[in-house]
């Protein structure tokens, strides 16, 4: 249950954080841009106890100053993404060593975490490795493919895409 509360606490986040970022650029907003940041507020709350973070009072600041970044932010204060995050992979292998590492794990929050690396990754050479990789989990977050089928294919695409890098 805590799984799916971080995962519906974050996409109201998202949600605040790009109204936010429109609000922002229309004159007399101030009111409708005040009510969102209550609402962030409850949502930060909301994520940190689904993640089993650790909430603090200026968390959703993070978000109303910096948008998808600070969003990005609290990700790693909450334990969804891995400090490493906060900066380019220096190689591939370093992805997909971390990927390596969620799959060998249980699904949440490690298809959350999934989403997340690809997400924030900024290397688009080694992403084209992963495209396959990409449509599978996306598979997994439909309810289309189980876990652990999941893991057996993923692990022979990042097999694929180590290939690939070498090449």
């Amino acid at each position: 249950m805590a799984g799916w509360c971080a995962e519906k606490s974050k996409g109201v986040i998202e949600f605040i954080a790009r109204s936010l970022e429109l609000l922002k650029k229309i004159e007399g907003t101030e009111q409708a841009q005040g009510q969102l940041h209550v609402a962030l507020g409850y949502a930060t709350k909301l994520y940190a106890f689904g993640t089993g973070g650790e909430w603090k009072s200026d968390d959703s600041g993070l978000v109303i100053e910096r948008g998808m970044a600070g969003l990005e932010e609290l990700d790693i204060a909450y334990g969804v993404l891995p400090e490493t995050a906060r900066r380019d992979w220096r190689s591939a292998s370093e992805l997909y060593s971390a990927i390596e590492e969620l799959l060998a794990g249980p699904a949440s929050p490690g298809r959350a975490q999934l989403h997340e690396l690809l997400r924030t990754h900024r290397r688009r050479d080694v992403l084209k490795h992963l495209t396959r990789f990409g449509e599978l989990l996306e598979q997994v977050t439909q309810g289309e493919l189980m876990w652990p089928e999941f893991v057996d294919a993923a692990t022979r695409e990042i097999a694929a895409a180590r290939r690939a890098e070498e090449e």
